[in-house]
């Protein structure tokens, strides 16, 4: 079970400011992390723990299918 933890700003969690800077939404120019827009953003983590892919909320799960397959 989680607890509500922040996503974005100064208190986002360890896991989101991973997510966020190994994804898209990085900005290479500014060095910064750009902020989750709202809930079911997905991102794709491979194995090796690198992230592969970032969504947004209005991305349906199933239109992800083929990126998470190519990763099995």
């Amino acid at each position: 079970m989680f607890s509500k933890i922040d996503v974005n700003g100064p208190n986002a969690h360890d896991v989101y400011n991973y997510l966020r800077s190994n994804s898209e939404l990085y900005n290479n120019e500014t060095k910064e992390a750009g902020d989750i827009p709202w809930n079911f953003a997905k991102f794709l983590v491979n194995g090796d723990g690198h992230v592969v892919g970032y969504w947004g909320p209005k991305t349906p799960p199933l239109e992800l299918v083929p990126e998470i397959e190519k990763l099995l």
